[in-house]
């Protein structure tokens, strides 16, 4: 991260000739459907960078950031996950 940074990685996809499309809401469905379909027209190779919340729809998942992978999670937690996900 010091010395070769990985970001600002829709520049450097550009940099290298791909049809680059970054969607900034990475859990739209209908926007990925539409990037998929114009990275199909494209005359060049396609990188389609989607922009997410990792945990997203489980507030206490996304509250954690980064720190939310591979987590142990009790069986309260996870019980209280999957309500949250089905809108109860």
């Amino acid at each position: 991260e010091d010395s070769v940074k990985l970001e600002p990685y829709a520049d450097k996809w550009r940099a290298f000739g791909w049809h680059t499309i970054e969607l900034e809401d990475g859990h739209d469905l209908a926007a990925i459907d539409a990037a998929i379909t114009e990275a199909k027209q494209a005359d060049k190779p396609s990188m389609i960078i989607l922009n997410t919340v990792k945990g997203k729809g489980v507030k206490f998942i996304e509250e954690m950031g980064f720190g939310n992978h591979s987590i142990p999670m009790t069986k309260e937690q996870m019980e209280a996950a999957i309500a949250e996900i089905r809108g109860e």
